[in-house]
């Protein structure tokens, strides 16, 4: 019986065989990870190896990855064909009886080691399609808000999802008008507009016009759209393009001032925010240095807790030291604001899960990186599909149900 393949690691860096060389292999990182250690196993010791995984070996290498967040152990098995490779994968399939730690692309098997279950989880993404753009075909049905009631926002959805399964029941008609009134509907949205690697997002949405389209957003009015409860109710086909862990780059100019400027969600400019941030950043100057710090401070000093959906706002949850996605992602878009870091928030889903809110911070040379405040690294996979750009905090829709997501071939 193996010991977890724990002895591949092992049994590696006890030999004088490191090198610490440029290699295809860092072409997968993200620009904060880098590579501490690398090992290349001699000829002999891959005949050995292959015997204990059970598939024709022509190379095995092992990774030692520096994230911000952690180490992470990747060994790279490279197989004679596809069929060994299989046979490989099985074997450490049946060692860790979960495909968590594993990936296998073609005729090469991935492993992945850390401490971290989410570092864990986003190194095998980088493997598995990193370099591929993903297109979600997305069917939604939404309420477009031009003010909320932000800890009911939630409540709303619930509601909608409670209608829809009983129409007929007064008490949830009479709950949804109660709660409506809260808040101020709109017919105009702004959705997620980004050309990635030509590939261009599409929306079909009925009786709509564009108001104002960039390279960033696209925004829509819709005239005279379908109510229900007296509520907007738009109906959006949207065909999305998602490239993960890579920065996108805006063919416009960035207006930083704009980017960086307090609004009622994000105080950048409240003492408390400014003397917090100076606090976090002091001795760093580089601003991808500076994200790094924000991002890992939010994530270690305010816990993932609270209600639901909920909203409570910056300054609360810095108090209480707890929030959800939404209180989290505030907090790092204030901080970044308050540092002279660009910082937005994107409303969407992360595919197989549920609805989410994540950050974008700008920094130069680099474009818009995607930052989720619930992690504890740098990026986003391919699962978070982006809806609605959020650029002064205000949420832009309520769903009225549940999407329905699907992946297509590239376009």
């Amino acid at each position: 019986m193996f010991k977890r393949i724990l002895l591949i690691f092992l049994f590696v860096l006890g030999m004088n065989l490191l090198s610490f060389g440029q290699t295809v292999f860092k072409e997968n990182l993200p620009e904060d990870w880098s590579i501490h250690k690398h090992v290349t196993v001699s000829a002999d010791q891959v005949s050995a190896f292959s015997k204990k995984l059970g598939g024709q070996i022509s190379s095995l290498e092992n990774y030692v990855i520096d994230t911000t967040a952690g180490l992470i152990q990747i060994n790279v098995v490279q197989c004679e064909n596809e069929r060994e490779a299989e046979n490989v994968y099985n074997t450490f399939l049946s060692i860790y009886q979960s495909p968590e730690a594993i990936f296998r692309d073609m005729n090469r098997v991935y492993e992945f080691r850390a401490d971290n279950i989410l570092i864990m989880k986003k190194a095998k993404s980088l493997f598995d399609g990193i370099q591929e753009v993903t297109v979600w075909d997305v069917r939604l049905k939404i309420a477009p808000v031009k003010k909320s009631s932000d800890m009911e926002v939630n409540t709303l959805f619930n509601l909608f999802l409670d209608y829809q399964k009983d129409k007929e029941n007064s008490k949830i008609k009479e709950n949804i008008l109660q709660i409506s009134k809260k808040f101020e509907f709109d017919n105009t949205i702004t959705f997620c507009n980004r050309f990635l690697e030509d590939i261009k997002p599409e929306y079909q949405i009925a009786n709509c016009m564009i108001k104002r389209e960039t390279p960033d957003l696209i925004i829509f009015e819709v005239k005279d759209p379908e109510k229900e409860l007296d509520i907007p109710k738009v109906e959006v086909n949207a065909f999305i393009p998602v490239k993960p862990f890579t920065p996108y780059i805006p063919l416009d100019k960035v207006e930083s001032l704009y980017y960086t400027s307090p609004t009622a969600y994000w105080p950048s400019g409240h003492p408390r925010i400014l003397d917090l941030s100076d606090n976090i950043l002091k001795g760093i100057d580089a601003p991808l240095e500076k994200l790094n710090a924000i991002q890992d401070w939010v994530y270690q000093n305010i816990k993932y807790d609270g209600v639901t959906g909920s909203r409570y706002g910056v300054i609360k949850v810095l108090e209480q030291g707890f929030g959800r996605c939404w209180d989290k992602n505030d907090v790092l878009v204030t901080l970044c604001r308050a540092a002279g870091l660009p910082a937005r928030q994107v409303q969407g889903w992360v595919y197989g899960k549920s609805g989410h809110i994540w950050s974008e911070v700008y920094i130069n040379n680099r474009g818009w990186v995607s930052v989720d405040a619930t992690v504890p690294f740098l990026g986003i996979s391919k699962d978070y599909i982006p809806f609605f750009m959020i650029e002064n905090g205000e949420v832009p829709a309520v769903y009225w149900d549940l999407p329905t997501i699907k992946k297509v071939q590239k376009k």
